[in-house]
C-alpha cells in the first residue's frame, strides 16, 4: 500500500525542502520581486495534454524593476512574460505551459527569472505533476473536456473506489473561460463526487485551451503524506 503512495511522498518532500532553500539562496540581498508561490502542484494529470499555470510577480521595491529574461529548466515547457518593466507596486504574470506528452509518473521542473540589470538577482519557481498515474485510484471521468460549438456545459466525476471517503476542498480554474461548480462534494466508497463545468457565453470564434485543478481531502489515508490529493483537468473549447 505504501508503494502506491510513494510518488505523493516524493512531492511532499520537494514542497517541504525546495522552497526554503530557494528562498535563502535567491532572495538574499535584492528582494525587489516577490512571487505569489514558489512551488505549484498540478497534481495528477493525463498524458499528452498541455496544461497551464500563471505565476504572479510583484515589485515591492521603491523603484522600477526590469525583468531581463525568463527561462524554463526543461524543453517540455514554455513561458510567456506579460510585462518586463514593473513600477513600484506593479504585478506581472508569467504563463507556464507544460506538455505532458513525453512524461509518465512524477515530474519536478522549474522556471527561472533573471532581473536587476545583470547583477545576479534571480528567482526560481518550481512546479510538480504526476502524469498518467491516479493516486488512490481516484481518476476523473473524462480525463479532459472538449466543448464543441453549441456545447456549453459538461459533467466531470471522480469515482472513489478504495478510500473510506473523499471530499472536494478547493476548485481552481485557470481563467474565466469556464466556471466550475461542485454538485456533489463528498463521496463514500463506491460513490463519486461530481462537478459541472460551464463555458463563458461571450467567447469569440476560435480554439481555446484552459484547465482547472481540484483538491481533495482523503481523510486518514492522507495522514502519512500531509498533502491533499490534487487533479488537473484540461479543457478545449471550439467556437465558430
Amino acid at each position: 500500500m505504501r508503494f502506491r503512495y510513494c510518488v505523493h511522498v516524493v512531492m511532499f518532500v520537494l514542497l517541504l525542502f525546495v522552497t526554503p532553500l530557494v528562498t535563502a539562496a535567491e532572495f538574499a540581498g535584492n528582494k525587489s520581486l516577490v512571487v505569489d508561490e514558489l512551488v505549484y502542484d498540478f497534481g495528477c494529470v493525463g498524458m499528452d495534454f498541455e496544461i497551464v499555470h500563471f505565476y504572479k510577480l510583484t515589485n515591492t521595491d521603491q523603484k522600477a524593476v526590469k525583468i531581463d529574461s525568463v527561462k524554463t529548466l526543461c524543453e517540455c515547457s514554455r513561458v510567456r512574460l506579460a510585462d518586463s518593466v514593473l513600477a513600484p507596486g506593479d504585478t506581472t504574470t508569467i504563463r507556464l505551459e507544460f506538455d505532458t506528452r513525453d512524461y509518465y509518473g512524477g515530474v519536478q521542473k522549474g522556471v527561472r527569472v533573471f532581473y536587476g540589470k545583470g547583477d545576479g538577482s534571480k528567482i526560481t519557481m518550481f512546479w510538480t505533476a504526476i502524469v498518467g498515474q491516479w493516486l488512490y485510484k481516484v481518476k476523473p471521468e473524462p480525463i479532459s473536456l472538449f466543448f464543441l460549438p453549441g456545447q456549453t456545459s459538461k459533467k466531470s466525476t471522480f469515482l472513489n473506489t478504495d478510500l473510506e471517503s473523499i471530499e472536494i476542498i478547493d476548485v481552481e480554474a485557470l481563467d474565466d473561460l469556464i466556471t466550475v461548480q461542485p454538485v456533489k462534494t463528498k463521496a463514500e466508497t463506491g460513490k463519486a463526487v461530481e462537478l459541472v463545468i460551464t463555458t463563458r457565453e461571450d467567447i469569440k470564434p476560435g480554439t481555446y485551451h484552459t484547465n482547472f485543478r481540484v483538491s481533495f481531502d482523503v481523510g486518514e489515508d492522507a495522514a502519512e503524506n500531509s498533502l491533499p490529493l490534487r487533479i488537473t483537468i484540461p479543457a478545449k473549447i471550439v467556437r465558430y
